[in-house]
């Protein structure tokens, strides 16, 4: 018996390490993070977040309402670094506790201190963990709470004390107040519990009271959404005051909850896409070494603890599945990092199974030169320094993009260059994330063009939204609300009364509006009709004058691959030149001003995505200006190759220009080769 109870006895150093350990690595890594936070913002929702912070709102569904109030607070606490970076503070610091935990989970699994610490330090490096910890977003506090949960429920399923049930009932409260995709973790925490119910029913059935209580004494940080929603804020998506639009907001039911937005029309190909994006970034971060590190851990784990691999498993699957049924688009930069921000969490799902997978490599090197220490000590130094290496060179890559974002402002810059394309006395209304944030930080943040009334046109329908807009912005005339016609009346009304006053401004034309979209810098200016239009000179000195002004930071295409989010501003810039030279072709403009515009545009253009450029080469070809579509038509080509949009466009010169060209005849017989139902059609 005395022999039994000193096993069971850990030594005191043993202790002290798994305390002080994890403590160390979690300061060490919150000390990179702090010190490689960003000072501007970095793309994505980061500027609704920070005004939705600072001005105490609520940003976009489900809200955010612990992360909201906390980076609040912290935003004015603070007197020092920009108000970006202070609310950058929810991600670096978060995401360093996040380690702590994770490391203690895996100690649980392994009893591995060497191989908890190097893969729980290689999950901090792990490019879109670092690069979510220093910016603003909600996905630092989400790895925090999903790694706290994940180590109560290994502590529970081993040790089943009850003040560990009764702190996972509060924590899951807590964590669905900040993300609702904590379910993902609920749901696989509840089918153990379901799957080895004889283990824990006894203790459920005695705690059910204290633990639904603790859970929703979880809950309570959502009276934030309607004590704000009360104090009648304009930068809130819906109206939380009242209990439809709360649960709509915590459901984020307009989204269509689980889904990437809910006005997509995504097909199984797309769903198996996002499947297939997930598993390439994960290649990319971890690559075939720690891949074959984590199989080696999923086998392991299976003969070892088959109730934490299922759980594993399940927490797997689980967001494999959100993968494909969120139905992300993916044709943009801007997609891609949207879609990039969701592997965080299910990262420390992957580098458990990696540390297991080490852990057992590791065993056997010892097993097999059980004699022999030297061998035993050369096999786990090398085992070690493989692992480093690779992973050090990985990280060695994206180190000088993590230290171009530090001092990097280019959202901020874009808020400016949209100032400079907003007239005097405007109302503005945006839709573009990217554009719609930056002006947000700008306008809320930052405090400036205050003479601006900027304003959600998709929302102008709803009665709580006009009453609010009515009292932030009393020179506004909205007209009386008649339910009886469709929405888009309303909104024809409402410029047409406005129009006197004031000059409308967007970023996306209203096509369905009757009217005239004129391009102005980075927006458009309506115009009730032609009439009311300057001639083409005079705009083309004007967006001449705007775009001489601009000046996206040339540095971002050099990390247009690694800053997908950031790097979205460039598509912005690219795609409202194009407009400007689309306007041009026509409106019969100077060919001097189309080709400067068509070229920068073509330079600053980051997507796969040509169709926007042969539109304006269609144009040409309409207007039988072959020379010039000729032109550019070989810059498209150069930029694209073979690419079946680009070789429409040579079919299409070929019809109109009847080309004797024989580059242009080569390329035209390609597209055929590609759509020989053209060369039926045509005889």
């Amino acid at each position: 018996m005395d022999t039994i109870k000193k096993r069971s006895i850990k030594p005191r150093w043993e202790t002290i390490a798994v305390f002080v350990l994890p403590m160390l690595l979690s300061l060490g890594m919150g000390f990179a993070y702090i010190n490689t936070q960003m000072v501007g913002l970095y793309g994505g929702d980061s500027g609704g977040l920070v005004a939705a912070s600072y001005r105490f709102g609520i940003p976009h569904p489900p809200g955010y309402p612990i992360y909201t109030l906390l980076s609040a607070i912290i935003s004015h606490l603070l007197t020092f670094g920009t108000i970006a970076w202070r609310v950058g503070l929810m991600s670096s610091i978060p995401m360093a506790i996040s380690l702590y935990f994770l490391w203690k989970s895996a100690w649980q699994l392994t009893k591995n201190m060497l191989w908890s610490s190097i893969g729980v330090i290689l999950y901090g490096i792990v490019f879109p963990v670092w690069l979510h910890a220093i910016g603003q977003e909600v996905f630092g506090l989400f790895a925090l709470f999903s790694s706290l949960l994940f180590y109560l429920s290994l502590r529970w399923f081993e040790e089943k004390k009850e003040w560990q049930l009764l702190s996972l009932s509060f924590f899951f409260g807590l964590a669905l107040t900040h993300h609702h995709l904590i379910v993902l973790s609920l749901s696989s925490f509840l089918v153990i519990v379901y799957q080895y119910r004889n283990q824990y029913i006894r203790q459920i059935q005695k705690n059910w009271l204290y633990c639904a209580l603790l859970f929703c004494l979880g809950l309570t940080p959502y009276i934030y959404a309607p004590i704000v929603s009360f104090s009648h804020t304009i930068l809130e998506p819906g109206n939380a005051s009242t209990i439809p639009g709360f649960f709509q907001l915590v459901t984020r039911a307009s989204y269509g909850t689980f889904r990437a937005a809910s006005n997509l029309s995504v097909s199984l190909i797309d769903r198996l896409l996002n499947i297939y994006t997930l598993l390439q970034f994960s290649f990319r971060d971890f690559t075939l070494l720690g891949w074959v590190g984590i199989v080696i851990g999923v086998f392991s784990l299976r003969k070892t603890n088959k109730q934490t691999y299922f759980f594993l498993i399940i927490n797997g699957f689980l967001w494999l599945f959100y993968y494909f049924y969120a139905g992300f688009p993916l044709l943009l930069n801007y997609h891609m990092g949207t879609v990039e921000r969701f592997v965080i969490v299910p990262y420390q799902t992957l580098v458990l199974l990696f540390i297991v997978g080490c852990t057992r490599v590791d065993r056997i090197i010892q097993l097999k030169f059980t004699n022999n220490t030297f061998m035993k000590s050369a096999g786990l130094i090398v085992l070690s320094a493989i692992v480093i290496g690779w992973f050090a060179c990985l990280a060695f890559f994206y180190i000088p993009a993590l230290g171009y974002l530090h001092s990097n402002r280019s959202m901020e810059q874009l808020g400016a260059d949209l100032d400079a394309s907003i007239p005097q006395r405007s109302i503005v209304f945006l839709y573009a994330d990217t554009t719609a944030y930056a002006f947000d930080y700008y306008y809320y943040v930052l405090g400036k063009r205050q003479d601006v009334l900027f304003i959600r046109l998709e929302s102008l329908t709803d009665r709580v939204y006009r009453e609010r807009i009515a009292k932030q912005y009393p020179e506004l005339v909205l007209p009386l609300y008649d339910e009886t016609k469709a929405p888009g009346f309303y909104i024809a009304e409402f410029f047409t009364k406005n129009l006197q006053q004031h000059t409308i401004v967007t970023d996306e034309p209203q096509e369905w509006l009757s009217g005239v979209w004129v391009p102005h810098g980075l927006l458009y200016v309506y115009a009730p009709d032609q009439s009311f239009v300057a001639p083409i000179p005079i705009i083309e000195e004007k967006n001449t004058y705007l775009w001489n002004q601009f000046a996206p930071d040339p540095q971002l295409r050099k990390y247009q691959k690694q800053l997908l989010l950031l790097s979205d501003i460039l598509r912005v810039y690219a795609q409202r030149r194009l407009s400007f030279a689309l306007y041009v072709v026509e409106h019969n403009g100077t060919e001097v001003v189309l080709t400067d515009a068509f070229t920068k545009a073509l330079s600053e253009e980051i997507s796969v995505i040509p169709e926007a450029y042969v539109n304006v080469i269609y144009t040409l070809l309409d207007k039988k200006n072959c020379t010039l579509a000729q032109q550019f038509l070989e810059r498209v080509y150069e930029k694209w190759g073979s690419d079946y949009i680009v070789l429409s466009g040579y079919h299409r010169f070929v019809d109109k220009c009847n080309t004797n060209d024989e580059t242009i005849r080569t390329r035209d017989a390609m597209y055929h080769k590609r759509n020989p139902s053209d060369s039926l059609l045509s005889k």
